[in-house]
């Protein structure tokens, strides 16, 4: 039956896939003077996050080591994540403070166990649904790494089939494991209802979806229980699949995000979401497959603006109080081996990062932090990406209010020094007129990227910085900064504004 419900959401997604067209492409002028410096949004503390999938920190079923995919899964189990690496916290430390998420497939298919440390699950367990254990160790390695590198967690709750009987979630073993977690972590901020909810019939059946009426009363129910023991904490969800050109998945016959923010209106704390523009060979389907013209195409299409504007109209209109971003990557499935590593996967996640946050999104939580394809760190031998250094970029720019434009590649934003920036990815060689005298530009290109090395990251992008006027040319495939050289009124009027609360 399982294997009849994969065929059939396979069949649906082609047929959408055939009938459905490409958005329309992005306005590619680049204008800096076409600001409107009387509309910002504040940046959110935290903005860029990361995740690790639960079945790497618990030896589940992972992506790296093999191109296969089994139930919204890799085809091979993996070593249980190391969080005890002094190299590993040098490398992230830099990133903080980030939330970290710790969900993905296997968060729906994990045994709570956190009172021992037992390693082989009972055949009832492995016949409930259970995959993997949470153990008392595990805990302890996560609440180390949070504690060390100054992050906040995101924990994703297990409403599975192993925690269902008939159907039903048993609210009994979900209170007893927040009440033994609310001793071990007692600071977690924020948890989430299930991983993909959209989805699920593809990975436990047709008999493993819950559907809208269930999930409310779920979501309601536990967000008591979470506020029992986490009393400051706020519950996500249903951190539903986006795709490409067609948006929310399988949404007409499982659950529907619209249909859901009615219903819970501002009940809902945090509305999640997941989107990744390109799916990697690992994928059964790929409606835009992974490669780097793609993922460089991608930023030129307005298929992500438009369905991130979507759900935050929705999200106002029944006054949710915040729109995260949940997953997001390169290529779903793992990441595209090579691509996702590009230079093409780098100019799109820097670009991602700036248009979420003109949305008016909260977060962006980056799948994945380390391993596979699309991790920003290589889990064997900690070397770093490309997409590393685009963090760590976002990082040393230090946005603190981003203004609204016409221009929708172009992102104009403060720091909190009231240095007044414009920055745009270019996919082809061109040339740009700078506004007036006293700016500075840096171009990053993959030559650049090559260069660059954590330990001396910060001069590095300092010192390319070149004071520039009137036309300029900038290359093909290059992120481009341009910032003021001393501080602008557009930023040092608005920075004392700081603590206007972020549109939704």
């Amino acid at each position: 039956m399982k294997k009849l419900s994969i065929i059939f959401a396979l069949l649906f997604i082609t047929f959408l896939t055939v009938v459905s067209l490409k958005p329309r492409k992005l306005n590619e002028r680049i204008k800096l003077t076409n600001i409107d410096y009387s509309s910002h949004l504040q940046v959110p503390e935290g903005f860029s996050s990361f995740a690790l999938d639960m079945g790497q920190v618990l030896g589940g079923k992972w992506w790296e080591g093999s191109l296969s995919f089994e139930g919204g899964r890799g085809g091979v189990k993996t070593t249980p994540f190391d969080f005890n690496r002094g190299e590993l916290d040098y490398l992230i430390k830099p990133l903080a403070p980030f939330t970290l998420r710790l969900g993905g497939s296997e968060a729906d298919s994990v045994l709570y166990s956190i009172q021992s440390n037992r390693s082989v699950l009972t055949i009832d367990e492995t016949e409930k649904g259970f995959q993997t254990i949470l153990t008392k160790e595990r805990v302890g390695a996560i609440k180390r790494f949070i504690d060390q590198n100054d992050l906040d967690l995101m924990f994703t709750l297990n409403i599975g089939p192993g925690y269902r009987a008939n159907g039903k979630l048993d609210y009994k073993k979900i209170e007893d494991f927040l009440s033994s977690l609310s001793v071990e972590i007692p600071n977690i901020k924020t948890f989430e209802l299930g991983n993909e909810i959209n989805a699920f019939f593809l990975n436990y059946g047709p008999g493993g979806q819950v559907f809208m009426k269930e999930y409310v009363e779920n979501y309601l129910k536990v967000k008591k229980l979470v506020r029992k023991y986490f009393p400051d904490a706020k519950l996500a969800g249903p951190a539903n699949a986006f795709w490409p050109y067609i948006g929310e998945v399988f949404s007409s016959f499982t659950l529907n995000s619209q249909k859901l923010m009615e219903q819970l209106k501002d009940a809902l704390d945090i509305y999640s979401w997941h989107y990744y523009p390109t799916q990697s060979i690992r994928c059964p389907v790929q409606l835009e497959p992974s490669t780097e013209k793609n993922m460089l195409d991608s930023i030129f299409y307005n298929d992500y603006f438009s369905q991130s504007e979507s759900i935050i109209q929705q999200a106002k209109k029944f006054n949710i109080g915040s729109v995260w971003l949940g997953e997001s990557g390169p290529a779903q499935c793992g990441g595209q081996p090579q691509v996702s590593k590009s230079i093409e996967s780098s100019l799109w996640y820097y670009d991602h990062l700036f248009k979420t946050l003109r949305t008016g999104q909260k977060k962006l939580i980056r799948q994945t932090l380390v391993g596979s394809d699309y991790g920003l760190i290589n889990d064997k031998d900690l070397s770093v990406n490309f997409d590393y250094y685009v963090a760590r970029l976002f990082k040393y720019l230090n946005p603190k209010l981003i203004f609204k434009t016409q221009e929708p590649l172009v992102h104009s934003f403060c720091d909190a020094k009231g240095t007044l920036y414009h920055s745009f990815v270019s996919g082809e060689s061109r040339t740009i007129v700078v506004p007036e005298e006293g700016y500075e530009l840096a171009s990053f290109g993959e030559k650049r990227f090559l260069n660059f090395t954590p330990d001396e990251f910060d001069s590095q992008v300092e010192m390319a910085f070149r004071e520039v006027s009137g036309k300029y040319k900038v290359l093909t495939n290059t992120v481009n900064i341009l910032r003021t050289k001393a501080s602008k009124s557009e930023c040092v009027d608005h920075l004392g504004e700081l603590h206007r609360e972020v549109l939704p």
